[in-house]
């Protein structure tokens, strides 16, 4: 079979082919761009889309990783040239073809790591049913979700989920040309994918790239999909006395991308059940840019979101990822635990308690009951971080789009 060709509102691609599980065929374009480079005066800001090429650009080899934390090798990698995504399909479009649904997944990673790498989300096993997957990259950490109130500085935050959003513009766009059905696409993803994929269904800004969502161990209720940015800060971790937004940003755009996350995992809250990202999701001010404005909860209970069919669930061992996060993502090395002297410091920020009153004291002491005396809860800790930070924000989420919703919302 003669090398795969398809063409793009931006150009034509030369692909190549693979095989699935059962050795039927998969049509692979790697490392695809659908915005211009985050670069210069781009660091930080909201997407542009790609700018047109000439000729067939060669989509065989893996596009770059957005930069952020390699798990494995505990080290920093990427690129800030990273703003690609990966389509597999097994037939290109023709008139005798049926168009095939359409599957995006957003990666996980906390907003700090993770990428669209074939070698972790290949599409061997899922391209053995007939539809279309496609993978983007997004920016990550300070990268990808830096902002500032000071609205002179064109900041406004969220600029890793408005990659997202012009990946799912792409698709709309271009998707036909690979056999996909742009009028039957779900967005997937896990953990802080999950939580993207929340936002992108609350998100006016999202309304009809998708038909359907799905969210695996993460929503906009986890605490990971909140983030807390500090530019000063972070400026001041580079050696930098700085006072203000514009006097930061100014460092920021200049600094060398090894020492910018370098300084990131040195001022990363870590630690706990209690941390928050310094530089995840935020709510914006109103702006014809902003791609959310409203707390989740409220947006929820407005029933005012982008209304498709939901399934949503976690795993049982969630709460076993935490040590690995704490020690391997940071600078720190920090022992893990989460015992009875910091209940009273963690737990009442869950469920909106003040800290040392006489009710959270009482929850404190149940959940000291419930998880620290029983001898047959050897892994106690990891149950309460499991309930804590995947459970209960998983049952809230389906609770209030069970109350709101008008369309079908599965729970696993």
């Amino acid at each position: 079979m003669a090398e795969p060709i398809v063409s793009t509102k931006q150009g034509q691609l030369k692909g190549f082919i693979g095989t699935d599980i059962d050795g039927g065929p998969i049509i692979s374009f790697l490392g695809v761009p659908f915005a211009k480079p985050p670069l210069g005066e781009l660091r930080f800001k909201d997407p542009l889309p790609a700018e047109p090429w000439d000729g067939i650009k060669d989509a065989t080899k893996d596009g770059d990783n957005c930069y952020g934390h390699d798990l494995l090798f505990r080290s920093f990698g990427g690129s800030e040239d990273c703003l690609n995504l990966n389509v597999f399909t097994k037939s290109l479009a023709d008139s005798k073809t049926e168009l095939k649904p359409v599957m995006v997944f957003i990666h996980g990673g906390g907003f700090l790591l993770g990428s669209n790498k074939p070698d972790m989300y290949g599409p061997e096993f899922l391209l053995t049913q007939d539809v279309v997957l496609v993978l983007p990259n997004y920016r990550l950490g300070a990268l990808g979700f830096l902002s500032s109130d000071d609205d002179t500085l064109g900041l406004p935050g969220n600029a890793g989920l408005k990659d997202q959003l012009l990946a799912l513009q792409w698709v709309q766009e271009n998707i036909r040309n690979f056999n996909g059905d742009p009028n039957n696409v779900t967005i997937f993803g896990e953990s802080a994918g999950g939580s993207s994929v929340h936002y992108h269904v609350l998100s006016s800004r999202s309304k009809g790239l998708f038909h359907r969502a799905i969210l695996q161990s993460g929503t906009t209720f986890n605490d990971f999909a909140e983030g807390k940015p500090d530019m000063v800060a972070l400026a001041k971790e580079l050696g930098h006395d700085v006072s203000s937004d514009k006097e930061a940003l100014d460092i920021l755009r200049q600094v060398p991308v090894e020492l910018l996350y370098q300084a990131q995992g040195r001022v990363q809250g870590v630690g706990g059940l209690s941390s928050k990202p310094c530089f995840g999701p935020i709510i914006e001010k109103p702006s014809d840019t902003a791609f959310i404005t409203e707390e989740p909860i409220d947006i929820l209970m407005s029933g005012n979101y982008n209304q498709v069919p939901l399934i949503i669930g976690y795993n049982s061992g969630e709460g076993l990822f935490l040590p690995a996060w704490t020690v391997l993502v940071t600078s720190r090395k920090l022992p893990f635990t989460v015992g009875l002297p910091n209940l009273e410091d963690t737990i009442p920020h869950y469920i909106g308690l003040q800290r040392g009153s006489d009710i959270s004291k009482q929850v404190c002491e149940k959940l000291k009951e419930t998880y620290f005396d029983r001898p047959d809860l050897a892994d106690n800790k990891y149950l309460m971080i499991t309930d804590a930070m995947f459970v209960a924000p998983t049952m809230a989420t389906v609770k209030n789009h069970v109350e709101t919703s008008r369309c079908p919302v599965y729970l696993y």
